[in-house]
């Protein structure tokens, strides 16, 4: 018996420590005694019939493991087997790929407008055919602004949960929208009538920060709109998560301080939604220039103010995607899987969402009876596993989390892996999860 290569330990004062397993997705908190024989000799071995009862429980949550164990494979397999999984897919649609909006940073082009009706139907068709080999099909709504194209989302929406009720596949959707027609009726008939179970809207800090970077395509502001359809969301019944995506460069890190007092004051009471931070970066486009001219923060600053803005708003009371960033494949691309596949709205199929324009993501044609052209050669290029033959993502304590698959694009346009962000400081990654889960467990003790 040998500690796990995939274990983490990581001392949080007073004398207690953070075991985290990126296999297993173990996570416990324990006294520093109760670990002192990991941490005073990181080769620690034990037959397996000498273990103390705590060592067996440790065992049993993959944070100690059999001696012969090849921990690589076990990672690999994760991967293998949820691709081989024939019986769910993640379908990508853009139902309008033009915009409201013309944000500071957008690399989009926005070169067409709504979906064609024929691609519509075809992606009916497609879905159809499917339906008898799915148990699970997950569509997200992406643009442009997907609302514009509100028809088309409904009428899809109502065949596909229509279709998977017949063939009892379970059926979820989510939009990534502005937010800026996002009225309550709209968001009520997406939850109730369209299976929306996740939506994610965008405020770039406070009102003059963000009104200056997410303005209409003809000029003028956005923020008020969009925190009044976020307030009306509230109003909305039925199961669903809400997150609130904060794009941040130094000049947005620090005005933070106010909004998020706002935020929490109008929705930590709704534990629907989420909040998280994303800095801004320059993915090309007509807009590149004005990217530059923003205040971006480098690598460096630009991990620390996350991690104050995350803990900041773990302290007010929100939730955040840092565990879900942390779980076995959670930082794998949707691109890099074989069963996820984007439907343009001129029947254009790619794999990726941040490089339309990129020739090499323009992976096929839909048929107009819903079977799919593929260029196999492109679409390869997006899937194959480039993390299973890279020395450094297989030694990684990250592999299961992320398996060298975080970025397929910047490995085809580097040759180098994409690293997740989290793994420059993952102490304080487990660390933050920790805070967020006791101030979790305060509040439940507290209703």
């Amino acid at each position: 018996m040998r500690r796990s290569r995939y274990t983490v330990i990581v001392e949080d004062g007073d004398e207690t420590y953070l075991i985290y397993n990126t296999l297993s997705a173990a996570f416990l908190k324990v006294p520093g005694s109760a670990v002192r024989f990991l941490l005073d000799d990181p080769d620690w071995s034990r037959p397996s019939d000498d273990l103390s009862p705590f060592q067996r429980y440790l065992h049993g949550l993959g944070v100690l493991v059999d001696s012969e164990l090849d921990e690589g494979e076990a990672s690999r397999g994760l991967l293998r087997d949820h691709h081989a999984r024939q019986d769910r897919m993640e379908l990508f649609l853009l139902p309008h790929e033009n915009c409201n909006f013309r944000c500071t940073y957008c690399y989009e082009a926005f070169a067409r407008n709504k979906m064609e009706p024929w691609v519509v139907e075809a992606a009916k068709q497609f879905v159809l055919k499917r339906s008898g080999t799915l148990r699970s099909l997950q569509t997200s709504w992406f643009g442009g602004e997907p609302l514009l194209g509100y028809d088309v989302i409904s009428e899809l929406s109502a065949f596909f949960v229509e279709v998977c009720r017949q063939a009892g596949v379970d059926y979820q959707s989510g939009i990534t929208t502005n937010g800026y027609l996002l009225d309550e009726d709209k968001a009520r008939h997406l939850v109730r009538e369209c299976g929306v179970r996740q939506f994610q809207i965008t405020l770039d800090g406070p009102c003059e920060q963000h009104d200056r970077r997410r303005h209409l395509m003809g000029g003028g502001g956005t923020y008020e709109r969009i925190y009044r359809n976020l307030r009306s969301l509230k109003g909305v019944e039925g199961s669903f998560n809400v997150l609130i995506r904060v794009n941040f460069d130094h000049e947005v890190g620090g005005a933070m301080d106010d909004f998020l007092s706002r935020l929490r004051d109008d929705f930590t009471d709704d534990p629907r939604f989420l909040v998280h931070f994303f800095p801004i970066a320059n993915l090309g486009g007509d807009t590149s220039d004005e990217i530059n001219d923003l205040p971006l923060c480098d690598a460096n600053a630009t991990r620390v103010l996350e991690y104050q803005l995350l803990e900041k708003a773990v302290d007010h009371g929100f939730r955040t995607l840092t565990r879900d960033q942390l779980g076995p494949l959670s930082s794998t691309c949707y691109a890099s899987d074989p069963r996820n596949i984007i439907i343009g709205a001129d029947g254009t199929l790619y794999k990726c969402t941040v490089a339309f324009d990129d020739p090499r993501n323009h992976v096929g044609v839909i048929q107009p009876d819903g079977s799919l052209q593929l260029d196999q050669a492109r679409f390869d290029l997006w899937t194959e596993h480039a993390g299973a033959s890279d020395p450094h993502c297989r030694s990684c304590t990250l592999n299961p989390t992320c398996q060298g698959m975080a970025c397929p694009l910047h490995r085809m346009n580097t040759e180098n892996r994409a690293c997740v962000p989290m793994r420059s400081d993952l102490p304080r990654t487990i660390r933050l999860l920790a805070r967020e889960l006791s101030k979790e467990a305060e509040r439940c003790q507290s209703r």
